[in-house]
């Protein structure tokens, strides 16, 4: 069945700024008609192309939205062109691409810029001197994507997808954009905040020779601290901080400036911790109630159709009653982000799964009854491949400076149910090495090596707290399904765990499961449980809400409530 969305994407969707952590006041973006051609080849260079019609981008070329709903095969290049005017205005034009799955090759006026290999991942290149300022120009990029054939960092997709995996996600799949810099330039900054010594710790990265550096802070647009520094690293005291909070989502505005740049950011003043066997915020215990989010769209696959989009899921998320979402192996564009720090939902962020096959059956039955494989046998996990492990271990440091400073972000996820895990015990502590400042779900659900807390997934059979010297979090659990008529992807290939044909039913029991389970291992001790999940996707039914985001499954004033039982002592 064709679903859509109630969001319109326009002409040019997603055209606000895409990147709020770091704001200039120009830019253009390039989404909207492409032309587009398929060819059934691997090729990196220009030839004479046939153009078949016209692609919508950032949508990829499986989806509706794109207006090709396409498939496309580990042996074919996509090819996109794009004419465009732009003036570079005495300044240096910087092209920006903040996802392309897998990689690509991308040139201008006939002459390469480079390449770019990672499908979730940003990039950009200085365009002066291939940029024609009268005229157009002729922008190409070409694509190729072995999607589940490989062993890059894929997620889900996969090409004979069904059940639990879904439709793959090809080419230009967030926003491609442009912005005017000076020659002296901010290209990167990192935001520490410290709540217990009151200030921000603030780290430039430029581009040519700094003069000095400058940072004004504001808090409800007046200004509450400035600095003008030589150095790159440097502090900024924040007095009697307002704490960031789901409950309170304060954020403090901060201008940064080197030579003639000038760039907008913000931060919160807050504090993740996992001590003494549980999860702490700004120094006080407290109690994560979240839901397993994929980010998928009936007819946008991984993209969003629209920022209100985005929005809706989370605004939906807030009235249910829940203070987290685990973002499940995807990254979301910076705004998906920037609307978690403002409206107050903290964001448990999984890495990628990626590496070979990982269908065994015993995968599954072994966690279930005790055997702990080492994961060091990396082809038992379809990690036997050096350059698999080596790009899984750039791609999570990627990430993580990718989204370093959304200060929603409370926990980074690195294995999930040991798809692709390797070293994980190694990959935890290199991750607590470029970020102490954030817990780590280092094997999520199985095959636990050593991790930060214990963390379980459980369907159908019932749940029960084990005894551990560490935090214990429910990371999955729940799945009930329900299909709502005229609103499923399939009408005869739907999947769940637990199916019931009745909604009064279907919430009776969700509401048995928190009550009789959930509540009460809360007493004894648990920290957190995240429901799977938040919306239906493709043949999975197991959302809270419908796939289209048209129906509601969960009675709101019920799971709110129960949710608020969670929380009282937050």
């Amino acid at each position: 069945m064709k679903l859509k969305t109630r969001f319109d994407c326009g002409e040019t969707p997603l055209s606000e700024y895409p990147r709020p952590q770091l704001v200039r006041d120009n830019y253009v973006i390039l989404n909207g008609l492409w032309d587009y051609a398929i060819v059934d080849s691997l090729i990196d260079t220009l030839q004479n192309f046939n153009y078949v019609g016209q692609i919508k981008v950032p949508f990829s070329v499986e989806t509706p939205l794109s207006l090709v709903e396409k498939e496309f095969l580990p042996n074919q290049t996509l090819v996109y062109r794009k004419f465009f005017k732009h003036k570079s205005k005495g300044k240096l034009p910087i092209l920006h691409f903040d996802a392309v799955d897998y990689k690509c090759f991308v040139y201008l006026n006939g002459k390469k810029l480079g390449e770019h290999t990672g499908g979730y991942f940003d990039f950009s290149f200085n365009i002066k001197e291939e940029l024609l300022e009268v005229g157009d120009n002729e922008l190409i990029v070409l694509v190729q994507d072995p999607s589940d054939t490989f062993t890059q960092q894929r997620g889900k997709q996969k090409l004979e997808h069904g059940g639990i995996w879904y439709t793959p996600t090809s080419g230009i799949w967030q926003s491609v954009w442009i912005e005017n810099v000076p020659q002296v330039y901010i290209d990167r900054i990192t935001l520490r905040p410290n709540i217990d010594d009151n200030y921000v710790e603030v780290f430039v990265a430029a581009k040519g020779d700094v003069e000095s550096y400058s940072a004004e802070v504001t808090f409800e647009g007046k200004k509450i601290a400035s600095i003008v520094s030589e150095m790159s690293t440097f502090r900024l005291k924040i007095k009697n901080p307002k704490l960031w909070s789901p409950e309170n989502p304060q954020l403090y505005d901060i201008t940064i400036s080197v030579n003639q740049d000038e760039v907008k950011s913000y931060f919160a003043m807050r504090k993740f911790e996992l001590k003494d066997k549980q999860f702490y915020l700004n120094n006080k215990p407290y109690f994560l109630t979240g839901v397993l989010d994929q980010g998928y769209w009936p007819d946008g696959g991984l993209t969003p159709p629209s920022d209100e989009a985005m929005k809706s899921d989370i605004f939906l998320c807030k009235e249910l009653g829940l203070n987290t979402i685990r973002k499940h192996i995807k990254i979301e564009p910076l705004r998906w982000y920037y609307h978690c720090d403002k409206i107050g939902m903290i964001v448990w962020q999984d890495m990628i799964n990626g590496g070979g096959q990982f269908n065994n059956f015993l995968h599954i039955i072994f966690p279930t009854i005790g055997i702990n494989i080492k994961d060091n046998h990396y082809k038992w996990f379809g990690r036997d491949d050096d350059y698999s492990r080596e790009e899984f271990k750039l791609d999570l440091g990627r990430m993580v400076k990718h989204l370093y400073n959304c200060p929603s972000i409370c926990l980074w996820g690195i294995f999930n149910e040991a798809w692709g895990q390797f070293d994980s015990e190694y990959m935890r502590e290199y991750l607590h090495s470029i970020d102490p400042t954030r817990a780590l779900d280092a094997t999520s659900g199985w095959y636990n090596q050593g991790n930060d807390l214990i963390s379980i997934h459980k369907y159908i059979l019932p749940f029960k707290m084990p005894k551990t010297n560490k935090a214990v979090a429910l990371t999955e659990f729940g799945g009930y399904s329900y299909a709502v008529k005229d609103h499923v992807y399939s009408e005869n290939k739907n999947f769940g765990y637990l199916v019931y044909k009745d909604l009064t039913k279907l919430n009776n029991a969700i509401k048995s499961l928190y009550e009789k389970q959930i509540i009460p291992a809360v007493e004894q001790g648990l920290n957190a449980c995240i429901y799977t999940q938040l919306s239906d996707v493709e043949n999975e039914i197991n959302g809270l809400i419908t796939y289209d985001r048209e129906v509601l499954k969960i009675d709101k004033d019920m799971f709110a409530e129960i949710n608020k039982q969670l929380t009282k002592n937050n």
